[in-house]
């Protein structure tokens, strides 16, 4: 049976071999003729493969986002496989994993990497080329940096009030990203609007990073706190002045002529509440036996209410000067006519009816010198004094810095009928609290001449006053 299917092969083996050629030839010939090769071009999706591996690797990918993503692939193939179920396998990749995280870190800055392109193709396509052939990725090293935070203050507080303080809960905040980035970080900032604010507050707000151009930059980061709490401290202020009090004394036969406070006023700071309770600051000299003019300088600090402080801006010195002079005594004449009498209503008249009382002063040697007697006040009480003779003292207000020497001068006074409504008891009531003299004028005016004498009325006034020396009617 073998020997026959040999002898079968074998018998005119040349005429077979020559059939099974022309075969062939006919075969290829209708293949060329009927599905002939074409060369196409598609255009296709560029994929990235193991980008995880950046990740690992603690690098950051710059320009993922700016690479072209369609790709142009030309294959050669029969015209019968060209169909679109196929061109849909060829897919062009890139592949991440050439890489090496650590020659990106070694790098000074930003590095750019070619990657190829490579090109999955189905088993009966060939590939001719791929525009483009390979893939510039821009790399940076992944790292972490702690950066201070800061208060950017936006607008002014409310009126008479100051901002004392602004902080955030958070001091620091630690950025991760690409080393170029966080290289150009300026700084993290919060921004404090206090605008209009007369209270302190606290509110929840973001954190901003800015380059150094002044460019928002926050999303190039993580950040560790992306907001945090802004405390704003605002205090109210108030202008109040500065009242010295003298304590000590000068050297044996001195006194002071003058003294000044600079500044006089100062603005205070504080609760509105506290500063509603304080209407000035009292600054104490101490005049510690001095015989001669002295400046002193005191830290007014030292002299602040409790509660509060000096508002922003101003300097804490404050500065005492004072004029320092001799005492002397001099004596002075007051007419009667510019004697004031209080109680005047009552009935009486002035025993002797003297033309001047003198009243005899002390005190620095310039103010005495410039005294005259219209710088001296003299008045006369007559309330609740009863019918008969009375010797009153005289109350005398001299201006800031002198002094009575001696008893108050006094007057001999006949009382006929007391003043309506006071009763006839005896009293020593004090006249009303004296407004304080004016400065004394460094220039005064001459004396005027003395006034005339004053004629006696005919008849004693009706409702008060000085009799024309006759005696009183007498009582029913």
């Amino acid at each position: 049976m073998v020997k026959k299917v040999l002898a079968f092969f074998y018998k005119d083996i040349l005429w077979k071999l020559i059939a099974l050629g022309l075969s062939v030839v006919l075969w290829l010939v209708s293949m060329t003729v009927f599905d002939p090769e074409e060369n196409q071009f598609h255009p296709r999706q560029l994929f990235f493969d193991n980008v995880s591996v950046l990740e690992a690797e603690n690098v950051v990918w710059l320009n993922q986002y700016e690479l072209e993503r369609d790709i142009m692939v030309g294959v050669r193939a029969a015209a019968s496989h060209l169909t679109p179920l196929h061109i849909a396998e060829i897919r062009p990749s890139v592949d991440f994993r050439a890489i090496l995280g650590w020659e990106v870190h070694a790098a000074e800055g930003m590095v750019e990497i070619a990657l190829p392109v490579s090109v999955n193709l189905p088993p009966e396509f060939t590939l001719l080329h791929t525009m483009p052939f390979e893939v510039i990725v821009q790399l940076d090293a992944r790292i972490r940096a702690s950066f201070t935070v800061d208060t950017t203050q936006v607008g002014m507080v409310g009126p008479n009030t100051q901002l004392d303080r602004v902080w955030a809960a958070n001091s620091f905040a630690t950025l991760t990203g690409p080393r170029s980035q966080i290289n150009q970080v300026a700084s993290v900032q919060v921004p404090a609007v206090v605008h209009g604010l007369t209270e302190s507050l606290s509110r929840t707000v973001p954190l901003t990073v800015y380059d150094i151009h002044g460019n928002d930059i926050t999303h190039e980061f993580d950040m560790s706190v992306s907001e945090t709490t802004l405390h704003v401290e605002v205090s109210h202020i108030k202008r109040v002045p500065v009242i010295p009090e003298i304590i000590g004394t000068l050297a044996d036969g001195f006194a002071v002529a003058d003294h000044a406070v600079n500044p006089s006023e100062i603005y205070l700071a504080g609760t509105a509440e506290r500063l509603a309770e304080i209407e000035s600051v009292t600054a104490v000299l101490d005049l510690d036996r001095a015989n001669e003019d002295f400046e002193r300088v005191y830290d007014i600090n030292d002299f602040l209410p409790e509660g509060t402080a000096l508002a922003q801006g101003q300097l804490s010195g404050v500065h005492f000067n004072v004029t320092v002079e001799p005492i002397n005594e001099r004596t002075l004449n007051v007419e009667r006519v510019n004697i004031g009498v209080f109680g005047g209503n009552a009935l009486y008249s002035i025993i002797n009816n003297p033309t001047h009382v003198a009243v005899r002063v002390s005190g620095p040697a310039s103010l005495v010198a410039r005294l005259t007697h219209f710088d001296i006040a003299v008045r006369l009480n007559l309330h609740n004094r009863a019918i008969g003779v009375h010797r009153i003292p005289l109350q005398v207000i001299l201006p800031a810095g002198l002094l009575l020497v001696g008893p108050p001068p006094a007057l001999e006074v006949q009382i006929y009928e007391p003043a309506v409504g006071n009763g006839n008891g005896a009293s020593d009531d004090p006249l009303p609290p004296a407004d304080p003299l004016p400065p004394i004028d460094p220039d005064p005016p001459p004396d005027p001449d003395p006034p005339p004498p004053i004629e006696p009325d005919p008849v004693p006034p009706v409702n008060g006053g000085e009799p024309n020396g006759e005696e009183p009617p007498e009582e029913d």
